[in-house]
């Protein structure tokens, strides 16, 4: 009986060939359609900062806050897994920090996605532009939601004396 046996010969030519033309094909997307760059694996503090606020401190001594990303993703798949996490990091989008998945997605991994946001009171965005590999990746994008825009008084009520200044010296 022959045991298989296995290579531990470098890559063919070939292999690193098709390789280069990959990386050729995935920089000419970028340059197309000009995805924000994803600073990879990288946690913001805002995410960290609300998982502990949801879950909790965590039980272990040492910790990073990609730890921290796993447990909230461990708490809200349904499977026990986080396939939806892959090539994960922070962006910015819109003027707004982002943090971002780039999976290969499939339909199955989207409703613990949308668990992850709403435990961490997160948007959830899906778009079609990726910067891990564009056209073959979906960007999934989770940010704080926007806070609310408020008034200033004083500024109200200076528009207020303008326009009333206005009617009056039209008549």
């Amino acid at each position: 009986m022959s045991t298989p046996t296995t290579s531990t010969a470098p890559p063919t030519t070939d292999h690193r060939e098709a390789a280069r033309q990959q990386r050729r094909q995935i920089q000419a997307a970028r340059e197309l359609l000009k995805p924000s760059e994803v600073r990879l694996h990288h946690v913001p503090r805002w995410l960290a900062r609300r998982i502990k606020a949801a879950l909790g401190k965590s039980s272990r001594r040492y910790y990073s806050a990609f730890d921290e990303v796993q447990r909230a993703a461990a708490a809200t798949a349904a499977n026990g897994s986080a396939y939806w996490l892959d090539h994960f990091g922070s962006t910015t989008l819109h003027g707004r920090p982002a943090f971002v998945a780039e999976p290969y997605l499939s339909p199955s991994m989207i409703p613990d996605a949308i668990r992850f946001a709403e435990l961490l009171g997160l948007t959830f965005d899906i778009l079609p532009n990726s910067w891990w590999f564009p056209g073959r990746t979906t960007r999934l994008v989770f940010q704080e939601p926007p806070e609310p825009q408020q008034a200033d008084p004083g500024q109200d009520a200076g528009q207020d004396a303008r326009e009333q200044a206005e009617t009056t010296s039209d008549t």
